[in-house]
């Protein structure tokens, strides 16, 4: 499941002055955002890319579930990343950074998962927000699954498959291979 991800502005257009462009990021998900660091790859292109538009930056971090909430209150002006399956009402941008997210479960387990119903067979741990995200057959496998759940950490889903507490997670495979360091 290849997806791609773009910013999306709230619905007003903006004018160039001293306000700063308010872009929520979700967090720590390396080696895309480095929470707490002006770093990551998707975070240096969203924030090179509002410079270039002649916008001052403010960053904020947090969850997709509360940057998405904050976002239709008005708290802050755009979000990086999401697509138009998100629900949203608002203007998205070109994509700008492509995901690689994938189903992964443990080589000793020897579970057979050729389509993402095969999912539903197995406790699933996914990404906030990847039931509206990853597509019509994901959310319905999602809605489902009474074992399927979605963290805002990103290493929660490493940490959770190792342990043998979940069986399948669904991630970004540069995120799990990063943030494997951290738990094995």
């Amino acid at each position: 499941m290849q997806w791609m991800w773009g910013m999306v502005l709230l619905g007003f257009s903006f004018a160039v002055s001293a306000e700063p462009l308010r872009l929520g990021i979700g967090t720590h998900k390396p080696p895309y955002v480095f929470q707490g660091e002006a770093r990551g790859l998707e975070y240096e292109i969203v924030v090179a890319a509002a410079k270039h538009a002649g916008f001052a930056v403010q960053v904020t971090h947090a969850p997709m579930e509360r940057l998405h909430l904050r976002l239709r209150r008005g708290e802050i002006d755009a979000i990086a990343t999401t697509n138009e399956q998100s629900g949203i009402d608002a203007f998205y941008s070109e994509p700008h950074i492509y995901y690689q997210n994938v189903a992964l479960a443990l080589r000793a387990r020897h579970y057979k998962i050729e389509r993402i119903a095969d999912l539903g067979n197995y406790s699933v741990s996914a990404f906030q927000r990847a039931r509206f995200l990853l597509g019509s057959e994901f959310q319905r496998m999602a809605q489902n699954n009474p074992r399927y759940r979605e963290e805002a950490q990103q290493i929660a889903r490493n940490r959770l498959l190792y342990s043998g507490r979940i069986e399948v997670v669904v991630a970004d495979m540069r995120i799990l291979r990063y943030l494997n360091r951290e738990v094995l």
